[in-house]
């Protein structure tokens, strides 16, 4: 009694049985080879200033972003165009030479840095009188 049951469940539909496992075994290899997705952005650098300053040079106002990670997500990521933000509160140097780091992009989860350049931004600023 057992048995034909057994026998029933491998053998009826066989072809779309291998079928299913083929298709399966197709898409699972699918995903574990497919790469993240890798793309190049152009971010601009939002200088926030005292308000008795103003800002006189910014070099570069353009830095070149290499991330990689979800396609979808990268995306979302690249149609917002966020830009690099920073914020000076109090300095006496009227120039300043600002680090980039991975931080100030603000990076989703699911989306990793592979460059950034360059590394290092310039800003002359100078008082303005009030």
């Amino acid at each position: 009694m057992i048995k034909p049951f057994i026998r029933h469940i491998f053998v009826e539909n066989i072809s779309y049985k291998l079928l299913a496992l083929l298709i399966s075994i197709v898409l699972w290899l699918f995903i574990m080879t497919r790469d993240d997705a890798q793309q190049e952005l152009q971010l601009g650098v939002d200088i926030g200033l005292p308000d008795n300053y103003s800002l006189v040079h910014l070099e570069p106002d353009v830095v070149d972003v290499v991330v990689k990670g979800n396609p979808r997500l990268i995306r979302r990521y690249a149609k917002d165009r966020p830009g690099i933000k920073f914020v000076i509160y109090n300095t006496k140097n009227t120039v300043l030479r600002l680090r980039l780091k991975e931080e100030k992009l603000d990076l989703p989860f699911g989306i990793q840095l592979v460059s950034m350049n360059p590394r290092y931004i310039k800003i002359e600023m100078k008082e303005t009188k009030q």
